[in-house]
C-alpha cells in the first residue's frame, strides 16, 4: 500500500523561496528604466520673414542613468507643404512651408542627412530602423522626414549633448501668421548593444517627439544703441544715437508706413533723420531747446523688402545731468 505524505516547510524556508522567486521574475529581462533614453530638443526662431532662409538647431542627448545606446540619430519632420500645399489636389496646390536647403552640420562638419518624402499612409519606412514611420501631428503627405546620422558609434549618458545646425527656407508663399510645426525625435538604430540584431535588441526611439513652431511674418522692427558702450556720460557734450530699423520680407510692399518711437523720460532729444528709404521725420519734440521725453515719428509712403533693412531713422539724444 502506498502512502502519501504532506511536506511541511518551516515559515523561514517559505519566505526564502518566495524572495528567490520574486528576484527571478524581476531579472528575467531589462526594465525600461535601464535602457538608453534618446532625447531630442529644438531651438527654433519664433518668427521668420516670409521667403527668408533661416537656421535652427536640433540637439541629441542620452538621458538614461547609466546605459549606453548605439547608432544615434535624429529625425526632423519639416512642414514642406505648409498651410495650403496639397500634392493630392487637382490641380496640385504648391507647397508653402519650410524646406531643407541641404546644410546640416555638427561642430562645422557635415552630417549625413537623408530626405524622405512622406505619404503618411502606413507605407513610409524609416531608412535606419526599418520601422514604419509614424507621422506626428501637423505632418502630412508631401512633408519631409529628415534623418540625421550622428557621427558617433555610441552615445553614453555622460557625453555632452550633440547639437546639429540646420539651414532651411521659408516659402515666399507662406501664410502670414499661420504657425508651422517643426518636430524632432531621437533614436538608437541598434538599440542597447552594437549588434544589428533587431529581433533580440530592437531600435530604441524617443517616446514623445518635441515640437516647435515658426510663425511667418511680414516685417520686423528693431532699435539699437550706436554708442561706444552700454553707458554714457551725462550732458550735451556727449550726444548719443539710437537706430530704428524696419525689415520687410523680400518682395513684399507696405504702404503708408509710420514708425513711432516713444522716448524714455530720462533723455533729452536733439535731432532725428531718415537714413534708409524715402521718408521724413513728421513728429518730434521741439528743437529750440532739448526736451525730456517725447515722441519721434518717421513716415514712409511705401516700403519694399529687398533682402536687407527696408527703412530706418536715427535719433540723436543725450542724458541730462539731472534726469
Amino acid at each position: 500500500m502506498t502512502t502519501s505524505a504532506a511536506w511541511r516547510l518551516p515559515l523561514s524556508v517559505l519566505l526564502v523561496l518566495s524572495l528567490v522567486g520574486s528576484m527571478l521574475v524581476m531579472t528575467a529581462g531589462p526594465s525600461r528604466a535601464s535602457e538608453p533614453a534618446p532625447e531630442a530638443s529644438l531651438n527654433v526662431p519664433a518668427s521668420v520673414l516670409i521667403g527668408d532662409s533661416f537656421s535652427f538647431t536640433a540637439t541629441f542627448d542620452n538621458v538614461a542613468a547609466t546605459s549606453t545606446g548605439y547608432g544615434p540619430y535624429l529625425d526632423v519632420f519639416l512642414p514642406v507643404q505648409g498651410a495650403d500645399g496639397d500634392p493630392g489636389a487637382d490641380p496640385i496646390e504648391p507647397p508653402d512651408g519650410i524646406s531643407f536647403t541641404g546644410s546640416a552640420t555638427y561642430l562645422g562638419a557635415d552630417v549625413t542627412a537623408i530626405e524622405l518624402e512622406l505619404a503618411c499612409d502606413g507605407t513610409d519606412v524609416h531608412p535606419f530602423t526599418g520601422l514604419e514611420v509614424s507621422c506626428p501631428a501637423g505632418t502630412g503627405p508631401g512633408d519631409v522626414l529628415l534623418v540625421l546620422e550622428l557621427p558617433f558609434g555610441s552615445f553614453t549618458p555622460t557625453q555632452p549633448p550633440a547639437t546639429v545646425d540646420l539651414e532651411v527656407e521659408l516659402s515666399d508663399r507662406a501664410d502670414l501668421g499661420v504657425p508651422l510645426p517643426i518636430t524632432a525625435q531621437a533614436g538608437f538604430r541598434y538599440g542597447a548593444d552594437p549588434l544589428d540584431n533587431p529581433d533580440a535588441d530592437p531600435p530604441i526611439v524617443q517616446d514623445e517627439p518635441v515640437v516647435a513652431e515658426v510663425a511667418p511674418t511680414l516685417a520686423s522692427l528693431s532699435k539699437s544703441y550706436l554708442g561706444p558702450e552700454d553707458e554714457t556720460a551725462t550732458g550735451p557734450n556727449f550726444p548719443r544715437t539710437w537706430l530704428v530699423e524696419l525689415t520687410v520680407a523680400e518682395g513684399q510692399t507696405l504702404t503708408d508706413v509710420a514708425l513711432t518711437d516713444l522716448l524714455p523720460d530720462n533723455v533729452a532729444f536733439l535731432d532725428a533723420e531718415v537714413t534708409v528709404g524715402t521718408g521724413s521725420i513728421t513728429t518730434e519734440p521741439p528743437d529750440d531747446t532739448p526736451q525730456t521725453a517725447g515722441v519721434v515719428e518717421a513716415t514712409f509712403p511705401e516700403v519694399t523688402g529687398t533682402g536687407g533693412v527696408s527703412a530706418a531713422f536715427e535719433i540723436e539724444f543725450y542724458i541730462p545731468e539731472f534726469d
